[in-house]
């Protein structure tokens, strides 16, 4: 078993023994490099968070880095908060914020669904599609006796 010496330690050089049991020396910690230690405890280095990987510590809380704010990854504070990613939005989930301020998804769009703010600027995108009409426009309009259209049909009276 390698010891670390007290001189190691101030060093922050890493023993095997150290290294396998995941502690981090302050020079692993100064340099950002991350233990086995640190990874199960979810704890992200400087580093990590520069390179934007995350922890499940990150992860269970919400918060974003920029790798996953890039490749358009939700946490579940973003989607609390109704925040979207460029993922939510090529994917068409709509938040609780744009739902709220009537954002509309390609995803509504393609389905016809609209928001408030497509509603109140009067774009009810194939809303008219998914009602059903009534009975009476459904019936084939039948030529009544003043007909100019086709007099060949007038009935006689």
């Amino acid at each position: 078993m390698v010891m670390a010496t007290p001189y190691l330690m101030m060093n922050g050089e890493a023993t095997p023994n150290m290294m396998m049991n995941g502690v981090a020396t302050p020079y692993l910690m100064m340099n950002g490099e991350a233990t086995s230690s640190l990874m199960m405890n979810g704890v992200a280095t400087p580093k990590m968070m520069m390179s934007g990987e995350v922890t499940p510590y990150l992860m269970m809380n919400g918060e974003v880095t920029p790798y996953l704010m890039m490749n358009g990854v939700a946490t579940p504070y973003l989607m609390m908060n109704g925040e979207a990613t460029s993922n939510l939005m090529m994917n068409g989930v709509a938040t609780p914020k744009m739902i709220m301020n009537g954002e509309a998804t390609p995803y509504q769009m393609m389905n016809g669904e609209a928001t408030p703010t497509m509603m109140m600027q009067g774009e009810a995108k194939l809303m008219i599609l998914k009602l059903e009409a009534p009975p009476k426009l459904t019936a084939p309009l039948r030529p009544t006796k003043m007909s100019p259209r086709h007099p060949e049909r007038l009935r006689p009276v």
